[in-house]
């Protein structure tokens, strides 16, 4: 039986909010420290950590803060004198670039900044107060621009695309071009998550300029990237390698690791798809180490999980079983469910072309709840084929027409390497 997938584990730079900094209590707090106006604080921040910072604010004064990310994905949280949480700041930056956060105060009194760690490994950022005085006009459109941003990174994907835009078109009339790049790649990845290739494109298209005028070399690669994986679901893997390959270097030159690891997973997928084995799995190894180097586990599980399926299109069947059952664990510790549901299918399946129907059943049965779940149709799909398929196999009809059905597929008992989804 072939392993059908809806496709390999291709990466996307959106950098959307981490759901563990959201309406979660913060992690262990370092020593508090206190934030004057253009006195830059660099510090270290570890999985998990919290560093909190304290400032004196006057009812009526705009306060602006920065919290640059140097290899640390941070979220900022601002809460004021009676401990009331003012906002909390996560942009779709990852772990490299600017998280600002801007205000004014409403009381007099010492409000308190927490920047809290979503990354996976340590790093480092700068931590700054940039303004401190009375606010302008645009000092108000700024604070409302950076809300609707951070409303954006929460929302679900329509409403999510016209925060953004809206956001986008404050940052242009303020001339903040980061931000408004920062804008437009998101729109994009949002459409092309809805399917919309072209608008995806479009907004990738956009947006790319405006990150290669302001020096933002990691926005760029990420945008660069994004417009790969475009390109690469379109078919044109050409353009993808182009593109990938455009984004490594930048990658590298900012010392992005979890960046660069992600260009080589993605250019291994296109080189699998070209049938180009050895290039795929050269690309993969370099793409394991550095996720591993890292500590980024649900990447490391994402490229076992790739490399696994090079060597079951190989017939490298516990090869194959070998690279899944190590990805396996790693997703469950993460809690990522879409992973843990592709892992334990591409079992099932690789037990079905070893002739062990009841493992290929039992794990078949573990993924298709989990697809439900996560309401990835195709994988639902893909289990309830494999189960019926089992079942025809077994020589039990009926229920494999049963399975057959429920997939919306004919049920002509056909066997799946012989059919093409």
């Amino acid at each position: 039986m072939t392993l059908i997938r809806g496709g390999w584990v291709i990466f996307v730079f959106q950098f959307l909010t981490a759901p563990w900094l959201v309406a979660q209590d913060a992690g262990p707090v370092r020593a508090v420290e206190k934030l004057e106006p253009h006195r830059v604080i660099e510090r270290e921040l570890g999985p998990g950590q919290t560093g909190e910072y304290t400032l004196d604010v006057k009812a009526g004064q705009f306060v602006r803060l920065v919290a640059r990310q140097m290899g640390v994905d941070v979220a900022v949280t601002v809460l004021d004198p009676l401990a009331k949480t003012l906002l909390q700041a996560d942009r779709p930056n990852g772990a490299f670039g600017p998280e600002a956060a801007s205000f004014i105060g409403e009381i007099s009194g010492e409000y308190r900044v927490r920047v809290s760690s979503g990354s996976t490994s340590t790093g480092r950022y700068r931590m700054e107060l940039l303004e401190l005085r009375e606010p302008t006009e645009a000092d108000r459109s700024r604070i409302e621009a950076e809300r609707l941003e951070f409303q954006g990174t929460r929302e679900a994907r329509l409403r999510s695309i016209e925060l953004f835009e809206r956001a986008r078109s404050i940052w242009h009339r303020l001339g903040d071009a980061y931000e408004e790049g920062l804008c437009l790649n998101a729109v994009g990845t949002h459409y092309s998550d809805l399917g919309e290739k072209q608008k995806a494109l479009d907004y990738y298209g956009l947006a790319l300029p405006i990150r290669r005028t302001v020096g933002d070399r990691s926005g760029e690669a990420a945008t660069l990237n994004n417009l790969g994986s475009v390109y690469d679901n379109l078919g044109d893997k050409p353009k993808a390698l182009d593109y990938y390959g455009q984004a490594l270097p930048l990658f590298r030159a900012v010392g992005n690791r979890s960046g660069e690891a992600t260009i080589l997973t993605n250019i291994g997928s296109v080189y699998s798809d070209l049938g180009e084995t050895p290039k795929a799995l050269e690309y993969y190894d370099q793409a394991l180490t550095i996720r591993r180097a890292v500590g980024d586990r649900s990447g490391e599980a994402a490229t076992l999980d790739n490399i696994g399926r090079v060597y079951s299109d190989l017939g490298e069947e516990q090869k194959a079983l070998g690279y899944f059952g190590q990805a396996l664990p790693l997703y469950r510790a993460v809690g990522n469910r879409y992973g843990e549901a592709a892992a334990l299918n591409n079992i099932g399946y690789v037990y079905f072309d070893l002739g062990e129907k009841q493992k290929a059943l039992d794990h078949l049965g573990q993924a298709l709840p989990l697809y439900r779940a996560v309401g990835d149709r195709s994988g639902e799909t893909s289990a309830l084929t494999g189960i019926g398929s089992v079942y025809s196999d077994l020589g039990e009809k009926q229920k494999a027409l049963d399975y057959y059905g429920l997939a919306w597929i004919p049920t002509d008992l056909r066997h799946p390497s012989q059919r093409s989804l």
